[in-house]
């Protein structure tokens, strides 16, 4: 059985990761992968944190959900996207995505600015990491604008 039996699919996913371990710009897309259960997802996933290690990092549903932080405030899950080449949600959420949040932060290249709880010190950075999204039903969003549109790449499993 493989993973991405259709080689279209496969040749997207390899030119994705691909130019995750060698970013040359940062990202625009997010990919949203699509599909009922037991067909790879999280095989996939496994496979990507094994792979990519400390360029790998995960976000959590309650973060891609809300509609931003205060200026001041700390920002570790932010702050742990800096360096990462591949970041995966693969909960599936009943929430709308923050759709405004997702494109700054993951797919639209503009400087973020982060820090550590109990830390004065804020870090600056652009977001260089693939975002993989992932639901056995299409995702909601709380906006469809056309540069949501733009962005989202639909991946079947």
């Amino acid at each position: 059985m493989q993973i991405f039996p259709d080689n279209s699919v496969m040749e997207l996913i390899l030119n994705v990761l691909t130019a995750a371990i060698f970013p040359i710009q940062p990202p625009r897309h997010i990919y949203y992968c699509f599909g009922s259960g037991s067909n790879g997802k999280s095989i996939f996933f496994s496979l990507l944190s094994s792979t990519f290690e400390y360029m790998f990092g995960g976000l959590t549903s309650k973060f891609l959900t809300s509609t931003g932080e205060r200026a001041n405030s700390p920002s570790p899950m932010l702050l742990s996207l800096k360096n990462k080449r591949v970041i995966v949600n693969p909960e599936t959420c009943d929430t709308p995505y923050c759709s405004s949040l997702l494109k700054r932060i993951c797919s639209g290249g503009d400087w973020v600015n982060a820090r550590q709880l109990y830390s004065a010190e804020i870090k600056s950075f652009v977001v260089m990491g693939r975002l993989f999204l992932s639901g056995n039903t299409l995702p909601k969003f709380d906006t469809y604008d056309q540069a949501l549109r733009d962005r989202l790449v639909i991946v079947p499993f």
